[in-house]
């Protein structure tokens, strides 16, 4: 952790920004549906853009959260812990050697 996210206070904690931003998107989304459609035919597709991007960008602020909620700190650290999983269950290791 580095020491300018000691120093606000995030520490740790970061997750629950990355849950926070999920939720304010889905929330946005969810409005920005329901609200329906009003105006011209031509703004139409610009408005089902920004929704589906909304609901889009909720899924990887949410898979972020996820991601640091449950302790990892790198990408490395979720391949040792596939392969401790592997190991675990008994199967062969993974052949990373390209073909």
């Amino acid at each position: 952790m580095s020491q300018e996210a000691e120093a606000i206070g995030i520490g740790d904690q970061k997750w629950m920004w990355w849950t926070g931003a999920s939720s304010a998107q889905l929330a946005a989304g969810v409005v920005w549906c329901r609200r329906g459609y009003t105006g011209s035919g031509g703004s139409m597709p610009l408005k089902a853009f920004g929704a589906a991007s909304l609901f889009v960008s909720a899924l990887a602020s949410a898979a972020t959260a996820s991601f640091f909620a449950s302790g990892f700190e790198s990408v490395e650290d979720v391949k040792d812990a596939g392969e401790r999983f592997r190991r675990w269950m008994g199967a062969l290791p993974k052949d990373t050697t390209a073909r």
